[in-house]
């Protein structure tokens, strides 16, 4: 598990903007919650992800959201989730919850149909990547199946927008 960082987050350089992310340490001005009413949406509560959706709604709203390398914050990780089968699920909801805060309001579009065609492209890439990577250890091949699960989550959604992996009970 610890080879394969497969907790850690990207790192940007500090003043990247970005369209969404996490809220493990973030600062938001309060007007922009004011002026737009929105909130953390509920619906995601046992899935995950009502950071990503309401930053992302900000961003399309035109709020900026820009990343900073020095505003460091840890986590320590359960040690329940140091497991594949955790891993799984995770890059499955992770992949549902991107599609889900893209693309929910959207209707049948040209860039929802290249999104899913993409996805089931990099899907099979990185099952075809995983097996090739066998041979390089474990951590190697874990991390091509942990991006062939998140783009299938990704198509996942979209055939069955009600059944979503929950991480949170």
């Amino acid at each position: 598990m610890y080879k394969g960082v497969f907790f850690d987050r990207k790192v940007r350089e500090t003043g990247t903007e970005v369209s969404s992310g996490g809220a493990g340490c973030t600062l938001i001005r309060k007007e922009a919650l004011l002026k737009t009413g929105y909130t953390f949406d509920a619906k995601f509560g046992k899935t995950g992800g009502e950071d990503s959706d309401l930053f992302y709604r900000l961003h399309k709203k035109g709020f900026k959201l820009v990343y900073c390398k020095e505003a460091f914050v840890s986590e320590e990780v359960e040690p329940e989730r140091l497991n594949c089968k955790y891993l799984f699920k995770r890059a499955i909801r992770i992949g549902q919850t991107f599609s889900r805060y893209r693309f929910t309001l959207i209707g049948f579009t040209v860039s929802k149909c290249l999104y899913i065609s993409k996805a089931i492209l990099k899907m099979f890439l990185y099952a075809f990547l995983s097996v090739c990577a066998l041979p390089f250890g474990k951590a190697t091949y874990i991390t091509y199946v942990l991006k062939m699960l998140d783009n299938f989550g990704k198509c996942y959604f979209f055939a069955t927008n009600d059944d979503l992996v929950e991480l949170y009970k």
